[in-house]
């Protein structure tokens, strides 16, 4: 979720707080040992997200912090 995403800053980063379940029903649950971390961001991905952000927001596509990256 654009929520987890940090794109302030250098080099920016994403944090890993659940995972996609999409065995049976699609839910989110928490990742695998119960914990999440915070992976920073290579400056190119830092890139692709702010471009993916810019083309849904001209899309009129919602991009508010619980909103899906993907």
């Amino acid at each position: 979720r654009w929520g987890d995403v940090e794109l302030a800053g250098d080099p920016g980063s994403l944090r890993v707080r659940r995972t996609l379940d999409t065995h049976g029903d699609t839910t989110f649950n928490p990742p695998k040992g119960g914990r999440g971390r915070t992976v920073a961001l290579h400056y190119e991905a830092r890139d692709a997200l702010e471009d993916q952000r810019g083309m849904l927001s001209r899309e009129g596509l919602p991009t508010a912090p619980g909103d899906l990256v993907f």
